[in-house]
């Protein structure tokens, strides 16, 4: 072998040796799926039943769909089993003028991915332009997992339509979506843990579209927005507008919501739905636009906010209102600050036309006042 040769050979050789280091016993030893859609669509055929099975992909192999699988609108085997795929840090891409989604989950199946990449799904007239979930369906994405620019009508990154997903140390990003849901849609149980959602667009909930359960502990959320293209702008980071959201120690920030009567720069919490913040910060986003409400937190329903930062939050435009807070519904805070907010109209911190209390929390700060201006001024807010 000439020497050139020898040295690219131990090079993917240690590669190979590096990437399987990392897995389970059982998964280690098993020999990685060729580089090729082919030999990945035949290895996730042979695993796809009720006995399931578990894949090992080449590391860092770009595995490039063409063209949908057989008369679906998927790029993979929709999945109809308990299928993990350990991606050694490697890619499924579509590359096609035809569109598809990369996955999908029936009521059956059980997808886990680690340390896999999705991307460049699309699906501009249906939902999940990443990977969609069937109810029933359950998807675990684990590891250093990155489901990143893939768009559709709905749910550009993952549509949860009634089944159960989970996102551990993993990220959603850069992804769109016609509608709602620019990273997620979860209309199911959701979980996102040590995870971050950000870069993503919708007309609302730019990063995460709630109605569901969702809980969110010790993610970011940041960066993300709602553009207002088809329905008012609402929620650049979260929108929930049924079901339940917590957000546990994580982070809203630099999330925008941009239209006329852009409601919740950070989270906007609407409908039916039911917001917990516990030891979260909501920080630096912006709802812009005439009349636009909310700049950190919209809440028209019911929120419960425990040790909260509400800080450097903006409403911006004419006659915008609630740097830090608007809220319509009923709110009450404890131990937490909303500080040095700001607002084109006052007030700049709180503006109340609902029900909100404040126990042991500061209002200080807030251009171009803290509560004053409100329908409702709520006791204890000076200013």
């Amino acid at each position: 072998m000439r020497p050139v040769h020898l040295a690219r050979a131990l090079a993917g050789a240690a590669m190979l040796v590096a990437g399987m280091a990392g897995l389970p016993g059982l998964a280690a030893a098993q020999p990685p799926v060729p580089c090729n859609a082919a030999a990945l669509i035949a290895a996730i055929n042979a695993v796809n039943n009720p006995a399931g099975g578990t894949l090992v992909l080449t590391p860092g192999c770009p595995y490039i769909l063409t063209a949908p699988f057989g008369l679906t609108d998927d790029g993979l085997p929709p999945i109809q089993g308990p299928v993990t795929i350990f991606g050694n840090n490697a890619a499924i891409v579509r590359s096609s003028g035809t569109d598809f989604r990369i996955a999908e989950v029936l009521g059956s199946g059980h997808l886990t991915i680690d340390r896999l990449t999705i991307s460049g799904g699309s699906l501009p007239t249906s939902s999940g332009g990443g990977i969609a979930v069937q109810p029933g369906g359950a998807l675990d994405v684990l590891d250093l997992s990155t489901i990143r620019n893939n768009t559709a009508d709905f749910s550009g990154g993952i549509g949860n339509n009634a089944g159960t997903v989970h996102v551990t140390n993993s990220a959603i990003i850069g992804n769109r979506a016609n509608q709602r849901g620019g990273g997620l849609a979860n209309n199911g149980t959701l979980t996102i843990s040590n995870s971050r959602v950000s870069g993503n667009t919708a007309s609302a909930g730019g990063g995460l579209a709630n109605l569901g359960n969702a809980t969110l502990t010790d993610a970011t959320v940041a960066a993300n927005t709602a553009n207002g293209a088809t329905e008012p702008a609402q929620g650049g980071g979260i929108f929930s507008f049924n079901g339940q959201l917590g957000l546990d120690h994580s982070v809203v920030a630099g999330n925008v919501a941009t239209g006329p009567n852009a409601q919740g720069g950070g989270v906007s919490n609407t409908g039916g739905s039911t917001l917990t913040v516990n030891r979260t910060a909501l920080t630096n986003n912006t709802a812009t636009g005439l009349g636009a409400q909310g700049g950190g937190l919209f809440n028209a329903n019911a929120a419960t906010i425990h040790q909260g930062q509400i800080a450097g939050n903006s409403a911006a435009g004419p006659g915008a209102q609630g740097g830090g807070i608007t809220n319509t519904g009923t709110a009450d805070l404890f131990n937490t600050a909303v500080v040095v907010n700001r607002a084109s109209t006052a007030p700049g911190g709180i503006n109340n036309s609902g029900t909100l209390t404040l126990t042991a929390s500061l209002v200080a700060g807030n251009v171009p006042t803290n509560c004053a201006g409100s329908a409702v001024v709520p006791a204890g807010c000076i200013g």
